[in-house]
């Protein structure tokens, strides 16, 4: 499948169009055939690959980590991924390091500047998931609720102002292959 940069249209290559352009600085001249869009006769296409979850023809920039629409890996952020995903991706840090739901919790819950925070403990580490998972449960009592709650949406934008948004969808893709 192909998807048209200038007007969006996604078709295959049997719908494609074909436009031939004439060089003449080619001694004798010669005709360069040109696949193209076949709503607005553009060139500027590219080749689609799919969504692993809803299989949607997306352009490979537009899949986040290679693997997921935005609409999917949204759908699949849950607090329970945060904590697993967290939790793999800490694996190689040392008991004093920052890990990641300590991070999220500390900068994007209880406001710290980043560079105000200088280390960690396993005991701390330890409090911030348990703090961590009553904010999620509050969520899902809000949402239970009716009232809009912003909790999975601090995640996202975390994941996405600490560019690790390819990183979940990666371990999401790696979660899913292995069931």
């Amino acid at each position: 499948m192909f998807k048209c940069h200038d007007c969006g249209h996604i078709f295959d290559e049997c719908e494609a169009e074909t436009r031939n352009e004439y060089h003449s600085e080619v001694p004798g001249g010669a005709y360069e055939r040109f696949m193209c869009c076949p709503c607005c006769e553009s060139d500027e296409i590219e080749e689609t690959r799919r969504c692993k979850n809803c299989e949607g023809e997306f352009l490979p920039d537009e899949l986040i980590g290679g693997y997921y629409c935005e609409e999917c890996l949204k759908a699949s952020l849950t607090a329970e991924n945060f904590i697993a995903f967290g939790k793999d991706a800490d694996r190689n840090m040392a008991n004093y390091q920052l890990h990641t739901v300590e991070h999220f919790m500390l900068v994007w819950v209880f406001g710290v500047n980043d560079k105000d925070i200088s280390g960690s403990s396993v005991e701390f580490r330890a409090l911030m998931e348990a703090e961590f998972k009553n904010a999620a449960e509050a969520h899902r009592t809000a949402m239970k609720c009716g009232t809009d709650d912003k909790f999975i949406e601090q995640i996202w934008n975390y994941l996405e102002d600490y560019k690790m948004l390819d990183d979940f969808a990666e371990w999401l893709y790696e979660k899913e292959v292995k069931k």
